[in-house]
């Protein structure tokens, strides 16, 4: 800590220097557990504990072992940074019986892994960073019990012996830019799962690769393979395959060109499901060959690639959900989509410009199953979106369940002053904001997504609300990019026969009282004030609606008609209700008259 005890402001990896004579620990006889991580001392220690069972000592001072030393019970031994050449274990190795964990990381110095045949029961075996390590004994390879094996950043290694490991569970050897093959592996390793291999020198995988029969997530990252490895397609359990060119090697694959010639000639499709292939220059004639050997693909990502079309037999990916095409800049044209795509993005692709060519992508039948998010260069809202707007927000009315799974958006960003776009979702119903989730953290000038897709924190599923009507409305907002923003929103068809009539772009509340007060027509009460002693005037505390009169209604002496629920009708019904008033006055006139005529 610093001098006023602010833990947040200590030296991390402070070196102490230690001045002792190396006999500090002759009366620790029942010590079991020895860590030093800072400490830089003076002289190795003359005598160690045989109960000890942990010993971890970052920049040990020896070359080996005080002679005394008898570590029968030590099951973890790791010398981080180890300051001197390989100490070797042989004299050691039937003193170490119970170990567990061996590990050098770091050991600057260290230049061969010894023999290590007699660590019968090592589960752990550490060596990363080692960057003069040149020799690794072939006895790593047959150690039966081990379970980790990591050996990444040896910048120096060249070669690896072959293996035989039926307990590995890790293997790592990402950073060895030396190595240049994968090492032979000579039996079933049925525990491995998942490998990454990156940074290597290594150029194609051997025939027993396929030992690593469980394996199902493998990344090869940085390398310098001439091809798609052919072995993968012999892997049954092999799931995920992640290959990716580094930016600096781009000019090599140009020159060797494809890796698509690895595909050739094969009879089988793998079982791949998940495939990503960056930076490979994979031209137009990649997709036919694709389909050999990953017809059974269901993500697919082929980011900075060099083809100029998505061709119309990518429909031969009946499987492929999720696609992937940033940074296409020689991308011109969609001719196809996969039958079951939902997710597609095409970021940066600088000359997908014109709205033929991406024309297939806005198919509204494509999108009317749901569950779709697509994001691409556009400069319209498609017409199916029946409601659009500009700003950040739409409103609508509802009943019932909120219907997020029937809803879908389109989004147009227009000068745009960043690529990198985050949306956020929001909903409020009746003013209450009850959602907000996130959406893409990049996006291209349109976007068209479901709602229940992209507003990943929707809990609003399966909710009835209590009024009849409620008000929702969703807003967009944008982390950054900037620029002007237009919206549209679409009910989908499949859910059209039963939530239609529960959603509604102008206030319902409203439109029903009209409603109900057109409904009353038939029995509108009228009733005319006449000259007060009229036979057929009455007080107006007798008006049969029970309302008292209103001057303010009144002009002259003709009382405005009074109608049940207190509701003024539209000009047309004024109309007929003054057309009856006309004609009672007018029987008042006739029979007048004709009383006049008689007595004359």
């Amino acid at each position: 800590m610093d001098e006023n005890g602010d833990p947040s402001k200590k030296k991390k990896n402070k070196v102490v220097q230690v001045e002792w004579d190396g006999l500090a620990f002759k009366d620790m006889v029942n010590l079991k557990t020895l860590i030093i991580k800072n400490g830089s001392f003076s002289k190795g220690p003359k005598y160690l504990p045989n109960n000890l069972r942990v010993l971890d000592w970052r920049r040990y001072p020896l070359k080996g072992f005080p002679d005394d030393f008898q570590p029968k019970h030590l099951c973890m031994l790791k010398l981080p940074e180890y300051l001197f050449e390989s100490y070797k274990l042989d004299s050691l190795s039937k003193n170490l019986a119970s170990l567990n964990v061996l590990n050098f990381d770091n050991s600057e110095y260290l230049k061969e892994i010894p023999d290590v045949s007699g660590l019968l029961t090592l589960q752990k075996l550490s060596f990363s960073g080692c960057k003069n390590l040149t020799t690794v004994h072939n006895s790593v390879g047959i150690l039966n019990n081990l379970k980790v094996l990591k050996a990444e950043d040896c910048e120096s290694l060249r070669t690896f012996p072959s293996i035989n490991l039926p307990s590995l569970e890790i293997l790592m050897l990402s950073g060895c830019n030396r190595l240049a093959k994968f090492p032979e592996i000579l039996g079933k390793m049925e525990k491995v799962e998942m490998l990454r291999l990156c940074g290597t020198n290594i150029k194609d995988l051997p025939s027993s690769f396929q030992n690593l029969c469980e394996l199902s997530y493998l990344i090869l990252s940085g390398n310098t393979f001439h091809r798609i490895p052919r072995v993968i397609v012999d892997m049954p359990k092999l799931s995920t395959l992640y290959i990716n060119v580094e930016a600096h090697k781009y000019k090599t694959w140009e020159s060797r060109n494809k890796l698509e010639e690895g595909v050739e000639g094969t009879l089988s499709s793998s079982n791949v499901i998940n495939l990503t292939l960056n930076n490979y220059m994979l031209s137009d004639n990649f997709f036919p060959l694709a389909l050999a050997w990953f017809r059974n693909v269901k993500t697919l990502d082929l980011t900075r690639n060099r083809f100029t079309i998505l061709p119309e037999c990518i429909q031969d990916f009946c499987f492929l959900s999720s696609l992937k095409v940033d940074a296409c800049k020689k991308l011109v044209k969609i001719a196809g989509i996969p039958p079951n795509l939902k997710q597609f993005s095409a970021l940066d692709c600088i000359n997908l410009t014109k709205e033929e060519a991406t024309s297939v992508l806005l198919n509204q039948e494509l999108h009317e199953n749901g569950r779709t998010e697509f994001a691409l260069p556009g400069t319209t809202i498609p017409a199916w979106f029946e409601e659009q707007g500009k700003g950040d927000s739409i409103s609508f009315w509802f009943r019932g369940e909120f219907p997020s799974n029937a809803l879908y958006f389109a989004i147009l960003l227009r000068n745009r002053q960043h690529r990198a776009t985050r949306i956020t979702t929001m909903v409020s119903i009746n003013g209450k904001k009850v959602s907000r989730g996130g959406g893409r953290t990049q996006m291209q000038d349109l976007f068209i997504f479901d709602l229940s897709v992209t507003n990943k924190t929707y809990h609003l599923d399966g909710i009835c609300f209590e009024n009849k009507w409620n008000h929702a409305n969703v807003s967009f907002e944008l982390e950054i990019g900037g620029g002007t923003m237009a919206f549209g929103m679409h009910i989908l068809k499949q859910e059209s026969s039963s939530i239609i009539k529960d959603i509604q772009f102008t206030n319902p509340c409203i439109k029903n009282e009209d409603d109900e007060a057109l409904h009353g027509i038939d029995s509108i009460d009228v009733r005319l004030r006449l000259q007060p002693g009229s036979a057929t005037s009455q007080p107006a505390s007798q008006n049969p609606l029970g309302h008292s009169g209103d001057a303010s209604h009144s002009k002259g002496n003709w009382a405005v008609p009074q109608f049940r629920g207190g509701t003024v009708f539209a000009r047309r019904n004024i109309k007929m209700m003054l057309c009856v008033m006309f004609c009672t006055m007018l029987s008042i006139v006739v029979c007048g008259l004709g009383m006049w005529l008689g007595k004359n």
